[in-house]
């Protein structure tokens, strides 16, 4: 199975951007992990967690699944890329 990095927002990431992939790459076996600009744990966009301020539409469906991380090591750091222009 493959090794895959994602790589979300350290402040304000979506968390479908994250959770869905997760789910499904590590439901099929493979071995997902994160890195953050920073290092640190992402923080979600607390709008799109919860859903408040957006009555009427406040009503959010979420996965009451429990998310369980497999890494006990937490969130990788990803570097900037070094971009050379030609």
């Amino acid at each position: 199975m493959a090794r895959i990095l994602i790589t979300p927002a350290s402040l304000d990431c979506d968390p479908t951007e994250v959770a869905v992939p997760w789910r499904v790459l590590s439901s099929l076996g493979h071995e997902v992990s994160f890195a953050t600009a920073d290092g640190q744990r992402a923080r979600p966009d607390e709008l799109r967690l919860t859903g408040r301020g957006l009555e009427p539409w406040a009503v959010v469906p979420r996965d009451r699944r429990p998310v369980t991380a497999r890494s006990p090591r937490g969130p990788l750091r990803c570097p900037p890329p070094r971009l050379t222009w030609r």
